[in-house]
Order: structure tokens, then sequence, then C-alpha cells
């Protein structure tokens, strides 16, 4: 029974290799944490024009916030089944605020109503985003509002729309997929 492993695996209990392949792990995870200086954050004009309630304003800021609390305590878990079970379950827990319902589709609430939250929260993580160049921050905004934001979208724009299955969109974006 191995009683250690080198960093490199991403096994606990760990201890730093010097190995060549520690170096070559720990130079491409030095890179990996670098912001990306070329990629620039341009929120989409049809979602920061809408003028939303400073109430929206105010409430997405502070869940937001909240938000980053939870979310950095979630990853720290070394289990990734678990991390991915419990970001799933927050995810759910601010969809529900929004929505008053698992899902857009199933929300009670007037869609101008929502359409302005949704907004809210677009324009509060981006905000975020933008100030601190972080590209990475701005999943929250389409994990939690992005049913609502996409059909905002295709109202404002007359676009026609695809059935996909969402399977096959997370497959397309995963972060280390490559063509």
């Amino acid at each position: 029974m191995v009683k250690q492993y080198p960093h490199f695996m991403e096994r606990y209990p760990d201890y730093h290799s010097a190995s060549v392949l520690g170096k070559i792990y720990h130079e491409v995870k030095s890179q990996e944490s670098e912001a990306d200086p070329s990629i620039k954050i341009v929120p989409l004009q049809c979602f920061t024009e809408v003028a939303v309630s400073e109430d929206y304003k105010r409430r997405w800021t502070s869940l937001y916030q909240e938000y980053l609390r939870e979310s950095s305590k979630l990853c720290k878990l070394e289990d990734k089944a678990e991390r991915n079970i419990n970001f799933h379950e927050l995810y759910q827990e601010y969809k529900w605020m929004l929505y008053k319902a698992e899902e857009f589709e199933y929300s009670p609430r007037e869609r101008f109503d929502l359409f302005n939250e949704a907004c809210a929260v677009y324009q509060v993580v981006y905000e975020h985003a933008t100030s601190c160049n972080q590209v990475s921050k701005c999943g929250f905004a389409w994990k939690v509002a992005g049913r609502a934001l996409c059909q905002l979208y295709m109202l404002k724009h007359s676009g026609d729309t695809m059935l996909c299955s969402f399977s096959v969109l997370e497959g397309a974006f995963k972060k280390n997929h490559r063509t």
C-alpha cells in the first residue's frame, strides 16, 4: 500500500516531487492559473442596456458574494464527484431564488420581471468578472440565469432557435475540450 503519492498524481496524501514529471506538472499548473491577458470580457449589450431595478442589483450583488464564499469552500473538496454534486446543488439553490422554480420554463413569475432580474444577475456577475479580469467568473450568470438570458436574447433578436441536448453543449464547451 502506497503511503504517499507524488503531487502530480493529484491524490492524497501527497508529497512534492522534484522529478521531471513533477517539474512539468508544476509548470503546466502555474500557467493554467495565470490570467490570459488576451481574453477580453465583453458583456453583451442586449443584457447590459436593460435598466434593472436597484433592488435586484443589490439583491444579486449580495447573493453573488455569498456564492463566491460558498464556491471557494467547495473548490477545496478533494473528491471531484462530491464537489460536482455540491456545485450542482448550489446552482439549483440560486436558480430557485431567481425562478421560484427548478428551471425557467416552470417559473410562475411574470416574464418581464424574470428577464429584468436575469439581466441584474448578468450585470452583477460581468461587472465583477471584468473588474478582476477573470472570464471564469462569468459562468455563474449562465448556470443560474442562462435559460432566461437565452430566451430574452432570442426575443430581442428574432432569431431561430434550435433544440439541443445539454450534454452535447456541455461536451462542446468543456474546459479541456480539444478539437
